[in-house]
């Protein structure tokens, strides 16, 4: 009896590599998003601080120069933006790649599934053979004692 054997399976390999990229490009995409978020989180929490510094300062001395603050507050703002689009941008690229992880997927289980096919059916044709050279078997050793006796 021979061995199983599925002559797809380079093609198989080649379909779960891609899945295994496509995951991982989707695990740094995520990554992306969380560095972006957090330093969003950082920046405003900054600002904040940063806002209740000069308001301590200005209940100390009145005539503190609120000029800092207001320029602080339009770098923050901007920089605000470019994480926001940058957030966005992000979280286009991972629909994008969840696409590409699902098809990978699919493409994968199709010939995953013809294989497990393929083995259920070289399962079947391997009982049969085992079953007819049982028989076989059988039928020499019984034959065998008959002449012998």
């Amino acid at each position: 009896m021979k061995k199983f054997e599925f002559p797809l399976e380079a093609a198989l390999s080649l379909r779960r590599r891609r899945l295994e990229n496509e995951e991982a490009q989707l695990i740094r995409l995520f990554r992306e998003l969380e560095d972006l978020e957090r330093e969003r989180r950082q920046l405003n929490a900054e600002v904040k601080r940063e806002q209740e510094r000069v308001l301590e300062m200005r209940v100390v001395d009145p005539a503190t120069d609120i000029q800092p603050l207001d320029r602080y507050r339009i770098y923050a703002r901007e920089t605000n933006e470019r994480l926001r689009l940058q957030i966005e941008d992000c979280n286009k690229r991972i629909d994008l790649e969840r696409a590409r992880v699902v098809e990978a997927r699919q493409a994968a289980e199709v010939i995953d599934r013809l294989k497990h096919r393929r083995f259920a059916q070289w399962e079947r044709e391997a009982d049969k053979e085992m079953e007819a050279l049982a028989s076989e078997c059988f039928l020499a050793k019984w034959a065998r004692e008959r002449k012998d006796s």
